[in-house]
Formats: structure tokens, C-alpha cells, sequence
């Protein structure tokens, strides 16, 4: 009797082993789907408009060099882009202007709730004309991993202020403002402040030894009487004259030995204002 339940249990050991063997399979199979769901969840999705062929493989190429970028959809249709969005979640556009049968341009003002848009040219002249549709960043073809890095980091850092915008105000006094971050208010002296960038609603104020986000844009906070002596030397960015160190014909560079990029349209705006 007693060899023969030890005969049965030895019998039965490797099923036993074989079952909990599929049970821990099965939970951590289960266990990585939800990990990679929440991977998922986290990546930004992005839907490509180009009719260029050569573009649109150098375009998924570079983004796909970026890890929280991922192509959900990638189309040279106007009305397949647009039918995709409708019954898909998308977090970026990425947007040629001079389709063949449409504008890009026109394109964005059907999905201006989707709140990150870059737009991809070989013409610069579209530059000004995309910042009035609510874009990020404008591009210029053809494009380069080095200037994409510039638009990814901004798409990041715009991204988490979305998330958290409640947490970005402002509250302007004579000589200085308060800026809510968190539920901290902190005080900055405009005195303290060297220069301020644009990030589509959002403005991005530099002192000497930090940063700070408002909820606000550029062209609001130059509006402010606080900020009247700034000067607007390209469409993302203002500095304090009193910063300024040296000045050639592309950049301000100003005494913290930081570079400041001048825009075509902003360089006789520039001559004038420095030289009162």
C-alpha cells in the first residue's frame, strides 16, 4: 500500500509541476500585457500627414529614434487622417502644409482640439502662418535628427505642463509677480529675469538661477506693463535689455553667455529697440 501511493504521488508530480508551471506562465504573460499596455498608455500617439514618399520614410525614421514617439498612423490622405482621429486617440500631429490636394494648414483647424502640432516644410515662408493655427514647432525640410531633438524636447515639456496645467498661474504686481507652482506661490523679482520662451500657452521664465512655467502666452506677457521694457527679438522669445552682453546678426547672446536666436521679422524691431 505504501508503495504504491508513493508510485501514485511520483506519478502525479510532474503534472502537478507541468500545471503550476502554465499558472505561473499564464500570470506572468498577463502580468507583462499590462506592463506593456501602461508602456503603451504612456507613449505619445502621433499621426503623420505627408505625400512625399522619401519625407514620410525620413520622418518615421527619426521619430522612431525617439522613445516616447509612437507612430499610430501614417497616411498621404487628408480624409484618412481625418477618419482615423475620429475613432482614434492622437496625441501629435506632425503635418506637411503643401499637400497635393490640401493644405495642412487647413487641415489643423478641423482638429484644433488636439493640442500638439508640428508642421513640416520646405517652404520657410509658412513659418508664421502655421504659429497662427496653434503649432508648436514648424520644421523645415529637409529634416534633421539634430533639429528633431529641439521639437521632441519641446513636445515633452509641453506634454507634462498640458497634464498639469491647474498647477501654472500668475499673478502680476508692480515690481514683481507671483507664480503658482503646485500649490507653492513663489515670488519673482522682474528685475531677476534674463529672458522668456514661448511654448505655445505657456511661458517659460529664466532668472539667473531657475526656471518657472506660467499659463500664459508669449504675446500676453509682453502685453503686461511689467514687461514693456523686453524686447521681442524672435516669435518664441523676449529678453531684458539690460541682459544683453553683445549682439550679432543671428543671435543675442546675453551676459550669462546664452544664445537667443533672432527672427528675420524681428531683426529692424531689434536695431530700434537696442539703440534707444
Amino acid at each position: 500500500m505504501v508503495c504504491n501511493s508513493i508510485f501514485s504521488r511520483n506519478r502525479l508530480t510532474p503534472y502537478l509541476i507541468d500545471k503550476r508551471h502554465v499558472f505561473f506562465s499564464c500570470k506572468l504573460g498577463f502580468l507583462l500585457f499590462l506592463l506593456s499596455k501602461a508602456y503603451m498608455m504612456q507613449l505619445l500617439q502621433c499621426l503623420i500627414l505627408e505625400d512625399d514618399k522619401i519625407d514620410l520614410l525620413l520622418l518615421q525614421a527619426i521619430i522612431k529614434k525617439f522613445p516616447l514617439l509612437n507612430i499610430a498612423y501614417s497616411t498621404d490622405s487628408p480624409s484618412k487622417a481625418a477618419s482615423y482621429i475620429e475613432s482614434n486617440k492622437i496625441d501629435v500631429l506632425f503635418l506637411d502644409i503643401d499637400l497635393n490636394n490640401e493644405s495642412g494648414l487647413a487641415f489643423r483647424k478641423q482638429f484644433l482640439e488636439i493640442s500638439i502640432c508640428i508642421f513640416i516644410s520646405a517652404f520657410k515662408e509658412y513659418a508664421l502662418d502655421s504659429f497662427e493655427v496653434d503649432s508648436l514647432d514648424f520644421i523645415e525640410k529637409p529634416i534633421k535628427k539634430e533639429r528633431f531633438q529641439i521639437t521632441y524636447e519641446r513636445i515633452l515639456k509641453y506634454n507634462q505642463l498640458f497634464k498639469n496645467q491647474e498647477n501654472f498661474d500668475a499673478n502680476f504686481t508692480n515690481g514683481d509677480f507671483l507664480i503658482k507652482e503646485g500649490s507653492t506661490f513663489l515670488k519673482v523679482q522682474i528685475k531677476n529675469i534674463s529672458h522668456i520662451e514661448s511654448l505655445k500657452d505657456y511661458t517659460i521664465i529664466y532668472t539667473k538661477k531657475s526656471k518657472h512655467y506660467i499659463l500664459m502666452g508669449l504675446s500676453n506677457v509682453l502685453k503686461q506693463h511689467q514687461f514693456s521694457h523686453f524686447i521681442r527679438v524672435h516669435k518664441s522669445y523676449a529678453v531684458q535689455k539690460t541682459y544683453v552682453k553683445s549682439i550679432n546678426t543671428k543671435y543675442i547672446i546675453l551676459i550669462n553667455d546664452i544664445l537667443i536666436p533672432i527672427g528675420r521679422v524681428y531683426k529692424e524691431n531689434v536695431k530700434e529697440k537696442m539703440l534707444q
